[in-house]
């Protein structure tokens, strides 16, 4: 529970889209957070820009979509990382394991809340700029972030720290 509480309160933090740090923390549970925190701070731009401005939202998924697959090996490394991660947490327990994805969706929820309200920050004008914006977030050097994220991603394919 201990890495998930650590996972989710990454993700949450207000560093999860901004300027995170690209230094590794050595800590794989920590590490592998602010990663899927990477990872979903691009989804959830995707579905706020869509949900505030619906004239984007093709444009904007096709981009998406694009990103996705041009990356889609790591993006699936990543989730088999964090799947392990749960599964590990519920010690194998089936109904502990779907409580566990139940609270990671709640904590992506609030993360969400949370980058709805920053990107709002400015206002309406400022956040349709931002949206607007949203291809060419997912063609800059930072969104592939196997190499942004490389200390972190190195970090996580060393693995947890066996017990």
């Amino acid at each position: 529970m201990r890495k998930l509480v650590i996972i989710c309160g990454l993700l949450l933090s207000p560093f999860a889209w901004g300027d995170q740090s690209t230094s590794s923390s050595g800590n794989y549970a920590m590490d592998l957070g602010e990663v899927v925190g990477a990872v979903q701070a691009y989804k959830s731009m995707k579905e706020i820009c869509s949900e505030s401005f619906p004239e984007l939202a093709s444009n904007n998924d096709v981009a998406y979509q694009s990103w996705r697959k041009r990356y889609l090996p790591f993006h699936q490394e990543v989730e088999k990382h964090r799947t392990i991660l749960l599964w590990r947490e519920a010690n194998g327990d089936q109904l502990k394991y779907m409580e566990l994805l139940d609270r990671w969706a709640s904590h992506i929820d609030k993360y969400k809340q949370g980058m709805r309200k920053q990107m709002s920050a400015n206002g309406s004008d400022a956040l349709y700029k931002k949206c607007s914006a949203y291809p060419e977030y997912l063609t800059a050097t930072r969104s592939d972030i196997e190499h942004y994220y490389a200390e972190q991603v190195s970090t996580i394919r060393r693995g947890p720290v066996k017990k």
